[in-house]
């Protein structure tokens, strides 16, 4: 019997947050339901596909046009994050990935699938050295982790700028876990741990303009999920509160917790006019994330993976925001696929930014979850 009302309650939820437009004084009035956000991607994934694969092409047939550009990429072991590293390395970059666990292989690993990238698309692969691989220790679900592995990247790179962040890693698991620190995981990895990296980069001056005085690139791949959750400020508990109620508000806590990353990047950017910074939702993505959400979430992934766009693909409008000229003039921006959209209108208001930013540093020096 409990099992049934599980399910119920399960299956309920869903349907609601699919279905049912959010509405009431915690959403502003630009809020959308799953399903709208999940039809957004599609149409604009059909509308681009033919310009984003030309794209490529383009791409691979120049001379390595990121070489001697820094790049750190998260979440590069797999996925999204797997793809953009080889993308870039394609493109002669030299990358820094930092990773909960270091595979042995990581560098062969990457420099098979920038391989493969020219074989697929007809080329052959280039005999002229590509950059650098070097891998980092960190855990984004660890305050202390983050803290060594900015000084660990400050060795390894030594006084070179890093020219381009791209915050990748993230989660979204239906279970009730923290932090080291006691934060609710999804909050802790996707907004707290992502705002305390970068924020470190920038402190100790490793992020920043090189000897040609052009600005370093920050991009967040967040999610149009942001625009469905309440309102940060509206939810009655403290931010960062580590409240969960296991697969029944995934949904709910993902989002939010991708509503506050993207915030605070577009707050980040109008504080900092020095910096390229932009938010990117990729769009459904054919990745393994649904793997960690129980039975059903198994039974989904490989449908997910097999219709929606590869991370090769979507890796692609990562790419050319720091490959195109006409994306080097556009920073506190938020972009839906290869689409220029203004994200929700409460993480574009200044107010709510400011608010974010003082909740968050105060998070960040306590390392302690607020009480109710």
């Amino acid at each position: 019997m409990q099992m049934m009302l599980a399910a119920i309650t399960v299956v309920a939820a869903a349907f609601y947050g699919l279905f049912v437009p959010p509405s009431g004084p915690g959403f502003p009035h630009d809020a959308m339901t799953m399903s709208s956000v999940l039809g957004l991607g599609i149409k604009t994934y059909l509308r681009d596909k033919a310009e984003i694969k030309a794209l490529q092409q383009d791409l691979l047939e120049r001379d390595l046009p990121l070489r001697g550009k820094l790049a750190v990429v998260t979440g590069a072991t797999k996925g999204l994050g797997r793809a953009i590293a080889a993308q870039f390395h394609a493109l002669g970059a030299d990358l820094v990935l930092p990773c909960r666990t270091v595979p042995l292989s990581l560098t062969s690993m990457i420099a098979a699938d920038a391989d493969a990238l020219f074989r697929s698309n007809g080329l052959d692969v280039p005999k002229t050295p590509r950059g650098t691989v070097t891998a980092v220790t960190m855990d984004l679900g660890d305050l202390d982790s983050i803290d060594a592995a900015v000084e660990e990247l400050h060795d390894k790179v030594k006084d070179r700028p890093v020219d381009i962040l791209v915050n990748n890693a993230g989660l979204c698991v239906k279970d009730d876990l923290r932090t080291a620190q006691g934060f609710e995981l999804i909050f802790g990895v996707n907004f707290l741990g992502t705002a305390h990296f970068t924020s470190q980069l920038l402190d100790k001056d490793i992020l920043r303009a090189g000897p040609s005085g052009e600005a370093p690139t920050i991009i967040s791949v967040s999610s149009g999920e942001h625009r469905s959750t309440t309102m940060l400020n509206a939810t009655g508990k403290p931010l960062g509160y580590p409240a969960s109620n296991g697969i029944v508000d995934v949904f709910a806590r993902y989002g939010h917790s991708k509503l506050a990353i993207t915030t605070w990047m577009l707050g980040l950017a109008r504080a900092r006019p020095d910096l390229h910074v932009i938010d990117l939702c990729p769009g459904p993505v054919g990745t393994e994330i649904a793997n960690k959400n129980g039975p059903l979430g198994k039974a989904i992934s490989p449908v997910l993976q097999a219709t929606f766009p590869s991370p090769s693909h979507s890796a692609l409008f990562i790419v050319r925001l720091v490959t195109e000229p006409a994306f080097r003039s556009i920073s506190g921006r938020h972009y839906h696929m290869s689409a220029d959209v203004d994200a929700r209108s409460d993480a574009h208001d200044a107010g709510t930014q400011i608010w974010l930013h003082s909740e968050t540093r105060r998070l960040l020096e306590t390392r302690v979850p607020p009480s109710a």
